[in-house]
């Protein structure tokens, strides 16, 4: 009696590769997910902010801008200054804001508005839905990272084209990131999202760069070394 061959087991390849696309796409939401629960973790136990230096700055830029009133609430977290929400935008401030100066206060909240003005929260939560789809595809990855850089650029424009001086810029962004004590530097990151702050620098002003470099570089703080000028190389900023 003739025997039957055994069934030969072909991969399911279209069901793989679907299986493989929702592992990555699992482990993208999953991580934003965290992100999302931490700082709707951290800001319910926040103070807002009402009265003194912050709010009235904060108005007033609000004001001068055409921003609808924002919210600011008070973080028991040294290294959190973080902008977020669409609709009922909040500014989050780190421990210690409440000591800064009026000229430091009113370049971060500068910053922080501009994001607001801009739509940033909305436009890098887009960028990392995109990123989770496209997870696969490497430029998925670069495009969501340039974009917050970015959106960073843009607000620092925005701040010197109210008449900070770059220079003096500059030092507070240096000043705010020593301000984590020794935490990641502090800024926000993409709007809302807490994988630590950072602090990130236009580069359209020849000013930023000289101050910066006399910052972290001891020569030129004390004097050795002197720049005389610097220019930004086209392309790339």
């Amino acid at each position: 009696m003739p025997v039957a061959p055994a069934p030969t087991s072909v991969l399911d390849w279209p069901a793989a590769v679907f299986a493989l696309w929702m592992a990555g796409a699992s482990i993208g939401i999953a991580g934003l997910l965290t992100g999302l629960f931490r700082l709707t973790r951290i800001t319910s136990r926040c103070a807002p902010v009402t009265s003194g230096r912050w709010r009235d700055i904060a108005d007033q830029i609000a004001t001068d801008t055409g921003v609808a009133p924002i919210t600011i609430l008070q973080s028991a977290e040294p290294a959190w200054l973080v902008t977020y929400g669409l609709f009922r935008p909040k500014i989050v401030l780190p421990a210690g804001a409440g000591a800064w100066t009026a000229a430091r206060i009113r370049i971060v909240l500068a910053h922080e508005l501009a994001h607001i003005r801009r739509g940033d929260w909305a436009t890098q939560m887009i960028a990392e839905a995109a990123r989770i789809i496209y997870w696969f595809h490497p430029l998925s990855w670069v495009a969501s990272r340039r974009l917050r850089q970015e959106s960073e650029y843009a607000c620092d424009d925005a701040v010197i084209g109210r008449g900070v001086a770059a220079a003096d810029y500059a030092t507070h962004l240096l000043d705010v990131a020593r301000h984590a004590g020794g935490q990641r530097p502090l800024w926000a990151a993409p709007p809302g999202i807490a994988k630590g702050p950072q602090v990130v620098m236009s580069r359209t002003d020849p000013a930023l760069l000289i101050k910066l470099f006399e910052q972290e570089v001891p020569e030129i703080y004390d004097g050795t070394v002197m720049i005389r000028g610097a220019v930004r190389e086209a392309g790339d900023r």
